[in-house]
């Protein structure tokens, strides 16, 4: 138990510091781009995001639905507001550009670009070769959710209900990632990856939500003993998670 809580540890300090990383890195580039005219802004804004999603769908490529639909729910104008062609425009160029970056990686290894994803869905779904490791029904990943998070599934359905309030988009790349893999004969939980961590933050953003709620009926007072509640209750929540049989048997995998 000692070497598991020291491995923890160690975990929890490497997550640590690459968030500070990654924080300090955005501030770097959310810098210079807010100093810019707002109009400029938002160009910029489009472009960057544009290039990210791409370079994700890049590194993996069955993402690229989860990506499409996080656009459009985010983006599009679903009710009676004209399209905003401008972002649009700075989004595709972005995109095309980490394109082109891919693109002439590729010619510089000697292969067609993006022959590789072309070969990949060509082998492993019209081929076959990923069933040969096994086929599972389509339900498949909502079992393997519910017998890893057990009981605990009741207060994350929860938060997720309230917190897909206010992140619709996440929502549809969660929702559309499981849809897809559904669809493939061969399953493993690692493919959903993308989905589980979207849900657990849709869930946090939801208990958050319920927190404000909770102290707008009772009072400011309350609010410390909600969140030490909270983070006590998820905490000890992510303990027997990670120790579970399930999670352990999927690490030796």
């Amino acid at each position: 138990l000692r070497a598991r809580l020291a491995t923890s540890y160690d975990l929890i300090k490497d997550v640590i510091a690459l968030q500070d990383l990654l924080l300090d890195l955005g501030a770097q580039v959310a810098g210079p781009v807010s100093s810019l005219p707002e109009a400029v802004a938002l160009l910029a804004q489009g472009g960057i995001a544009g290039a990210l999603l791409t370079f994700a769908v890049l590194m993996r490529p069955h993402y690229a639905p989860a990506a499409a639909a996080l656009v459009l729910v985010a983006w599009w104008p679903w009710r009676t507001k004209p399209i905003a062609w401008r972002p649009w425009g700075a989004l595709i160029g972005g995109a095309l550009a980490m394109a082109v970056v891919g693109a002439g990686i590729d010619i510089a290894n000697g292969i067609t670009p993006f022959a590789w994803i072309i070969e990949n869905v060509r082998q492993n779904i019209v081929s076959g070769v990923a069933a040969r490791y096994g086929v599972s029904p389509p339900l498949t990943y909502f079992t393997w959710l519910f017998q890893i998070w057990l009981l605990w599934a009741i207060p994350l359905v929860i938060g997720l209900r309230v917190g897909a309030r206010a992140c619709p988009p996440l929502l549809a790349a969660a929702a559309v990632t499981i849809a897809v893999h559904m669809l493939i004969g061969h399953k493993e939980y690692r493919f959903i990856y993308l989905a589980v961590v979207t849900i657990v933050i849709l869930s946090a953003i939801g208990w958050s939500d319920i927190v404000e709620s909770a102290v707008a009926r009772w009072g400011e007072r309350t609010r410390p003993r909600l969140r030490i509640a909270i983070v006590v209750g998820w905490g000890i929540a992510s303990l027997l998670l990670a120790f579970g049989p399930l999670a352990q048997a999927h690490r030796r995998q």
